[in-house]
């Protein structure tokens, strides 16, 4: 190994130990197909705003919120089996067949959870209110938050299926052993 390889490992090393030691979470890459349910869940969120509004900007909120609450993937599955709170985005994998769901779920800002993660901003004296769209891929090994992006508030979408319901789709298999 060379000596310039030796010093972009080492300087490799010394990111990658920032980042960690820093706290800093990287949103999950998403495969081609994840990437266009979450453009399709992402249309279904923007024309459900009463009164239309085709100009409302999504975030990706992930990697922020994400460190000051680690328990962000389990609060949100917690919610999204609440009644009422399911998936309004339901879709089964093309790729894959029965073998995953990609769903989308809604948090409203005024919600106790909503409240919880801060997604209302007050702005000298303003109230800013925000919702949270999440994207998940809910297959064998169970549900997986794959986004997480914050809306002005204002869209309505309606639930299609619980949560649960998508979640019970899939039996998860015990394992005692794992052959290679």
């Amino acid at each position: 190994m060379s000596l310039e390889h030796l010093v972009q490992l080492r300087l490799l090393v010394l990111l990658a130990t920032l980042a960690i030691a820093s706290g800093a979470v990287l949103v999950p890459e998403l495969t081609n197909e994840e990437a266009d349910h979450h453009l399709f869940s992402y249309h279904r969120y923007l024309f459900a705003f009463e009164p239309p509004q085709l100009h409302a900007q999504y975030v990706e909120y992930y990697p922020h919120l994400s460190v000051s609450h680690p328990n962000l993937e389990k609060d949100a599955l917690d919610f999204a089996k609440t009644a009422g709170n399911g998936p309004f985005y339901a879709e089964a994998s093309s790729r894959f067949g029965p073998k995953a769901l990609f769903v989308s779920t809604k948090v409203s800002g005024n919600s106790r959870l909503g409240r919880t993660w801060n997604l209302r901003h007050n702005n000298d004296g303003r109230v800013k209110v925000y919702d949270a769209q999440l994207f998940w891929r809910v297959d064998r090994r169970g549900p997986k938050l794959l986004r997480f992006g914050i809306w002005p508030e204002g869209s309505h979408p309606q639930q299609v299926i619980p949560m649960q319901e998508v979640i019970d789709r899939f039996p998860r298999r015990f394992r005692w052993f794992h052959w290679h």
